[in-house]
C-alpha cells in the first residue's frame, strides 16, 4: 500500500490498534493474534452479517453473524477514525482506508493475507488452497457463535440449506457424520433421490420415500 502511514500512538492501547473506518466500522489489529478485523454492518454482505476476521486460522477467517465482536475498543475514548488516504501499520499489518469508503488490510510483506471491505466486494483472501476447480470457497460463506453445548440449547441442529437444481441438502456432524442431498438429481434416471456419504461408510444414491437431508434432524 503506497498510501502515507498515520503515527500509530493515538491508536494503540496496550498491543493491540484500534479504529473506525468513514463509515462507521470498528476496527482492530492484533499482532500477538496474527489477526485484524471490523465489526459493523459490512458492505456487500448478506443481512446479519457484522464481523470479518483476517487471521491464519481458517476456521476462524472470514464472515461472521457475531454477538460478540471482538474488534470494538472496550475501555477509554472511542477509536479515532482512519480517513480516507490514512494507513496505520502495527506489526506485520496494515490497514487503509480509500475512496468508497474501501477498507483494506494486508498481512505480511510480501502481503500473505490479505481483507477487503467496500461497496463492490467484502472478502478476505488469498482463496482457500487445494479446492478443485469452480469449487465454493468457505471463506464466502457466513459462520456465526451458535454451539451447542452439553446441555444447553438445541441439540442435534444442523445445517441445511439449498443449491441450484432444486436439491435440499444438510451436513450432520457428530461423532461420525453424513452430507447428503435430496431433490432430483442431474443424470439419474432409476427414480433415484438422495445421495448421500457417511462418515465413515458407504456413498451413494438411493430412492428416499422420506428424504432425511430435507429438514433439521
Amino acid at each position: 500500500m503506497a498510501t502515507p502511514c498515520v503515527a500509530p500512538d493515538g491508536f494503540v492501547a496496550g498491543r493491540e490498534a484500534y479504529f473506525q473506518t468513514p463509515d462507521g466500522l470498528l476496527c482492530s489489529i492484533q499482532p500477538d493474534r496474527s489477526t485484524a478485523g471490523c465489526d459493523g454492518r459490512l458492505p456487500a454482505t448478506p443481512s446479519g452479517v457484522n464481523e470479518i476476521v483476517l487471521t491464519p486460522d481458517v476456521n476462524a477467517r472470514g464472515l461472521r453473524e457475531t454477538a460478540n465482536p471482538r474488534f470494538v475498543k472496550s475501555t477509554g475514548d472511542a477509536a479515532p477514525v482512519l480517513r480516507d488516504g490514512q494507513k496505520l501499520v502495527f506489526g506485520d499489518i496494515e490497514c487503509a482506508v480509500g475512496p468508497g469508503p474501501h477498507t483494506a488490510c494486508v498481512k505480511g510483506s510480501p502481503a500473505t493475507q490479505w481483507m477487503v471491505v467496500s461497496p463492490a466486494r467484502t472478502g478476505i483472501g488469498p482463496a482457500t488452497a487445494g479446492l478443485p476447480p469452480g469449487y465454493p470457497d468457505p471463506n464466502d460463506f457466513v459462520t456465526s457463535d451458535d454451539t451447542y453445548l452439553v446441555g444447553v440449547g438445541a441439540k442435534n441442529v444442523f445445517p441445511v440449506f439449498t443449491v441450484n437444481g432444486g436439491l435440499t441438502c444438510s451436513i450432520v456432524v457428530y461423532s461420525g457424520g453424513e452430507i447428503g442431498c435430496d431433490g432430483p438429481l442431474p443424470g439419474v434416471t432409476g427414480g433415484e433421490n438422495e445421495v448421500f456419504t457417511s462418515l465413515p461408510g458407504a456413498s451413494g444414491i438411493r430412492r428416499a420415500d422420506n428424504p432425511k437431508f430435507s429438514t433439521p434432524a
